[in-house]
């Protein structure tokens, strides 16, 4: 019988790969082999009506299979035995009398009777299910065939029931009655800083792939209960799985701590909006009880807070480097670009001086360790958006082109609502028609040759926009280099007009 953990495990996977498997043939060996699911998993979960295994099919191959099997272990002792210098007498290998040895191939008489005369036969799942331990089993061979249909409404249930009783510490998933876990609140507060970690690196919160080393340190990974977690985040509603991967080889008998960190369990995920209120709330929570804390507590927490610290304070400057007043419009916003690298951010009058960096668009993932990160590519898009006068037509762009500017434009918008202006409703572009087939920008920026003159820093040299070459950049992106940037302007105003 497999664990509770297996069992929510194998049917969260089902459910995530159901256009893969439901109502599909299969073998056990492909359903472990390409969906990382356990045969003995899936007979518990058919037992229990949350799944239906049906029309299985045994072919004689299993038979040939068998013998061959025993003849390469024949092959491989008598090989061990002349390397050793052992002699030449087989009953001295461990196994020689039995192992693969069975009359019918570890089958009923009767099963291997009318295997051998009808050259396949349809058999019950369940009359196999205590054989899965044996080596090798029937229904572990290719020539087992199966039928796998989906009951999702009874998994779903089965999924939440276990998930709630989870989030209230009341689901018992350890078979070592003294083993303790983290309470699922913890758990999740340590997930959503390790996320952030992550995502601070550069990694899409639309794709994240994370596994526990990413969290927890490895002497309380058996504390802990990383697939249950990210389901309860699943069920708040701050994250959605995308899949799950574990690693762990199904042969191993015994799990420790060592195994659980040499092949951790891999979840893709995607953060959903809630995730970030979620994630102020944390840094709130640990900021004010950090200082408060006993010294023996407060050294328990000091790992956890150190590595994260800096990330944390870069995604909550939502709360601190732009106040947003209630009731502010995206058009109520302005931006204007000293140069390339600093602004100068006006809300409804007030203004606040920040930078690239500041604002969450240094690009952490191509810099050494000496180097100053660069921006990315959505400020680029930003920084372009400027010179256009805020409208980016993309009616000239073509494939990769058009696919590429989409994506910064999209990731533009994430950071915008988000991280920089969580409190602005709607979207900051226009909605985008094929009729116009532009991107228009609701916040008002200026390019940086209306503030040259001010520029100060002492850091970086000041350019003109020539220099920058925006016009080349945006010509040769639009197959068009025999447009100026005025045309470019006048076309974008008319579009907007209309």
């Amino acid at each position: 019988m497999s664990s509770l953990h297996s069992k929510i495990y194998t049917a969260k996977k089902l459910v995530l790969k159901k256009e893969e498997i439901d109502n599909k043939r299969n073998t056990f060996a492909t359903l472990s082999d390409n969906f990382n699911l356990s045969k003995e998993s899936l007979i518990d979960l058919h037992k229990d009506g949350l799944i239906v295994i049906n029309d299985c099919v045994l072919s004689n191959i299993y038979i040939v299979n068998y013998h061959q099997k025993r003849k390469e272990f024949e092959t491989q002792q008598w090989r061990g035995l002349v390397a050793s210098g052992s002699g030449n007498n087989p009953k001295k290998i461990k196994g020689w009398d039995s192992y693969l040895t069975d009359k019918y191939c570890g089958l009923e008489e009767t099963i291997y009777q009318e295997l051998i005369q009808n050259g396949k036969i349809d058999v019950n799942i369940l009359d196999f299910e205590n054989t899965i331990d044996n080596e090798p089993s029937p229904i572990d061979c290719i020539s087992f065939n199966l039928e796998v249909y989906l009951h999702l409404e009874k998994l779903e249930e089965f999924l939440n029931k276990n998930t709630d009783s989870f989030r209230r510490d009341e689901l018992d998933l350890s078979d070592d009655k003294t083993r303790r876990f983290l309470g699922y609140q913890t758990q999740k507060e340590h997930f959503a800083i390790g996320i952030i970690k992550e995502t601070n690196k550069g990694y899409s919160p639309n794709n994240l792939k994370i596994d526990y080393t990413q969290i927890w340190q490895k002497d309380s990974i058996l504390q802990t209960n990383f697939l249950e977690t990210v389901l309860g985040m699943e069920r708040d509603g701050i994250v959605k799985i995308r899949d799950i991967i574990e690693q762990i080889p199904k042969k191993l008998a015994v799990i420790t701590s060592d195994t659980f960190w040499k092949y951790p369990t891999i979840i893709q995920i995607r953060l959903l909006p809630s995730f970030w209120m979620y994630y102020n709330v944390v840094y709130k929570k640990y900021n004010q009880t950090q200082s408060s804390q006993i010294p023996q507590e407060r050294e328990q927490k000091k790992d956890l807070i150190q590595n994260h610290k800096e990330p944390q304070k870069k995604d909550l400057q939502e709360n601190t480097l732009f106040p947003t007043p209630e009731n502010t419009n995206w058009d109520d916003i302005t931006i204007k670009f000293k140069n390339k690298f600093n602004v100068t951010v006006v809300i409804k009058g007030k203004e606040y001086e920040s930078t690239y960096e500041k604002m969450g668009f240094a690009d952490r993932r191509i810099r050494k360790p000496e180097e100053k990160a660069k921006a990315n590519g959505s400020w680029n898009f930003l920084y372009l958006l400027s010179t256009l006068e805020g409208v980016f037509p993309i009616d000239k762009l073509t494939g990769k082109d058009k696919g590429r500017n989409k994506k910064l434009k999209q990731s533009l918008s994430e950071v915008l609502t988000k991280v920089l202006f969580p409190n602005v409703k709607g979207d900051p572009f226009y909605d985008y028609n094929d009729r116009e087939k532009i991107y228009k920008i609701k916040i008002k920026l200026i390019p940086e040759k209306d503030f040259i003159d001010d520029f100060r820093d002492n850091d970086i040299e000041s350019k003109s926009d020539s220099e920058y070459k925006t016009e080349d950049y945006f010509n040769e992106k639009t197959k068009n280099k025999s447009d100026n940037k005025s045309e470019i302007k006048n076309s974008s105003n008319e579009d907007a007009s209309d």
